[in-house]
């Protein structure tokens, strides 16, 4: 049996590999899925026709969404409307009642104008769940992560891709959740796990027999609850570091601005700890994920923050280049398809204007 999932992305070459595995014989059966209207890969060579045109004995059309609820497939049929991509309505599997599609038109450049927005995103976030902010350009992905850093919420790449950490989302790769955790937990005074103890201290420049310990990879593997190894910190309960281990290593230091000065990190990393450990809120790095619509392509989340405004150019070629908004529809239409309890559209923010497709 051959199966092929997102049969809408296949690029020219890939259509061909298709059709030789489906004429070579080997298989009885073969299955295709895909959805049209998710065909986003436009830039390499796909258009969502070789799902329309391909040949088959049987097929089986959901129209039917487990995953949003209803409002969202409202917003999401709305956006594709018109351009006969389902044969029946589209609607939820869900009676959700209590769920969110809001559009907010964020005026103005700064992360404090974002401020609000962010703070609805993740307001009583479960320790256990995450959000996903989209953008439609990588430069919407690297400045959004700066305000987000800047605002003191740790982000982190929905797909860790190489363009997308040059694009600014490097910020919070380790050591740095570790190093947050763990300064986190040493300012209210609970025990601390040993894994991110070493892994902060084995930042450090300080003359310490721990930080040498913990730089070659051997503190916590040699630290015992018993009194046999006095080089090494103690564990409680066989698992855990007292916050006094901080205390012993920095020499008792008066907040976490003294532990972050002993740090060997980039300025533009150890600004963006000091802003999260100023922030009375315990969001972790993974529970704001950040990244472009392409990167969000497969994946869900509860709650989504999507922006959609335009630069003049982007503006120019969805309403010049023929071809443009039909492509476009169907990206937004897989961005709100994301979401599966809330979502907000931003648009105007950074100065742009908003994407036509949400006036």
């Amino acid at each position: 049996m051959l199966v092929i999932d997102e049969f809408q992305d296949l690029s020219p070459l890939q259509y061909r590999l298709y059709k030789l595995w489906r004429d070579s014989q080997e298989f009885d059966h073969v299955i295709i899925a895909g959805d049209e209207a998710q065909a986003i890969y436009g830039f390499r060579g796909s258009t969502g026709r070789y799902l329309r045109e391909t040949y088959c004995d049987k097929s089986i059309e959901l129209s039917e969404s487990w995953r949003c609820a209803p409002e969202i497939v409202e917003k999401a049929q709305e956006i594709i409307a018109g351009y006969g991509y389902f044969d029946e309505t589209l609607s939820s599997h869900r009676e959700d009642v209590d769920e969110v599609v809001d559009s907010l038109p964020v005026a103005g450049r700064t992360a404090e104008d974002l401020h609000p927005v962010v703070e609805k995103l993740v307001a009583d976030l479960p320790r256990n769940r995450s959000v996903m902010i989209l953008g439609r350009t990588n430069l919407d992905v690297q400045r959004v992560a700066k305000a987000l850093n800047d605002l003191g919420y740790p982000n982190q790449p929905i797909v860790p891709a190489d363009s997308e950490l040059k694009s600014g989302l490097w910020y919070w790769e380790t050591p740095a959740p570790e190093i947050l955790h763990t300064l986190r937990r040493w300012l209210v005074g609970e025990q601390l796990y040993p894994r991110y103890v070493e892994k902060l201290l084995s930042t450090t420049d300080i003359d310490h027999p721990w930080v040498e310990h913990a730089i070659s990879g051997s503190l916590v593997k040699y630290s015992k609850a018993d009194e046999g190894y006095h080089e090494y910190p103690e564990l409680h309960d066989g698992a855990l570091y007292s916050p006094d281990i901080i205390d012993e290593v920095f020499d008792s230091p008066e907040s976490t601005e003294s532990v972050l000065n002993n740090i060997q990190l980039d300025d533009t990393r150890r600004e963006a700890l000091r802003q999260a450990l100023d922030n009375t809120h315990d969001i972790r790095p993974d529970q704001i994920r950040v990244g472009t619509i392409h990167s969000a392509k497969g994946q869900e989340s509860a709650r989504i923050l999507l922006l959609a405004g335009y630069s003049y150019r982007q503006a120019q070629r969805y309403r010049n280049k023929p071809g443009v908004e039909k492509e476009e529809r169907r990206l937004y239409h897989v961005a709100v398809t994301r979401a599966a309890n809330q979502l907000y559209i931003v648009t105007k923010w950074n100065g742009y204007e908003p994407c036509p497709i949400f006036l």
